[in-house]
C-alpha cells in the first residue's frame, strides 16, 4: 500500500538521517507521521520534513532526499505544478 510505503520513507529519513535534531521537534513530527490518515496528510508533511532534515544535512539536500520519495506519491506529485518543498 502507499501510504504505508510512503509513511515508511519518511520516518526513515527523519530517524536516520536526521537523528540529532532537536527532540521535541522530531517527536512532534514523527508523530504527526505516524498518525496521518492518507496519502495527502503526509504530502502536506513533506516541508516539516525538509526543515528538520535542513537542521542537519542542509536545505538542499534535505530537499533532494524528500523529492527523492516523490514517486511514492503517485499522481499527487505528478499533478503538482510546483514540486516545493517550502513551507508557506
Amino acid at each position: 500500500m502507499l501510504l504505508d510505503a510512503a509513511r515508511s520513507a519518511m520516518i526513515e529519513l527523519l530517524l536516520f538521517d536526521a537523528p540529532a535534531i532537536e527532540e521535541t521537534f522530531q517527536l512532534g513530527l514523527l508523530q504527526r507521521l505516524r498518525y496521518a490518515s492518507d496519502l495527502d496528510a503526509l504530502w502536506y508533511l513533506r516541508p516539516e520534513l525538509v526543515s528538520a532534515l535542513a537542521q542537519q544535512l542542509g536545505e538542499r539536500e534535505a530537499q533532494l532526499r524528500v523529492l527523492g520519495l516523490s514517486h511514492l506519491f503517485g499522481r499527487r506529485a505528478a499533478t503538482h505544478r510546483s514540486n516545493s518543498l517550502v513551507g508557506r
